[in-house]
């Protein structure tokens, strides 16, 4: 992929919640950031994490404890664990009919400074 403007996705189901105080798991990448909210939603508790100002992580955890499964209140710091293969990395549109329905963002872009180590 060329460099250039572009987005890392990973999908929420893909993520999982540590304690930041914790050691980093072995061959696993991780984010650090804080809880923002916390919605049961049935089989899964959707967690949105604040990883920077305007930078944000969804995050699925699978509700095998029911609502209490999730153990961050919002306000919590928290880390978000990943394998490299769960990332994406998307190249940026130049076409602009592919993003004629998509309104322009309410703040500029936020870069976070993002390094995947591929085990």
């Amino acid at each position: 992929m060329p460099l250039g403007p572009g987005a890392v996705v990973i999908r929420p189901e893909r993520v999982s919640l540590d304690d930041p105080a914790a050691p980093p798991r072995p061959g696993e990448n991780s984010l650090e950031g804080v809880v923002e909210d916390v919605v049961f939603h049935g089989a899964t508790t959707q967690v949105r994490v604040r990883l920077a100002p305007g930078v944000h992580l969804a995050v699925a955890v699978p509700n095998v404890e029911g609502p209490v499964t999730v153990h961050f209140p919002p306000g919590a710091p928290v880390r978000c664990t990943f394998r490299a293969e769960a990332v994406r990395l998307l190249q940026r549109t130049v076409d602009p009919a592919a993003v004629a329905d998509v309104e322009p963002a309410a703040e500029p872009g936020v870069s976070l400074p993002v390094e995947i180590q591929a085990m």
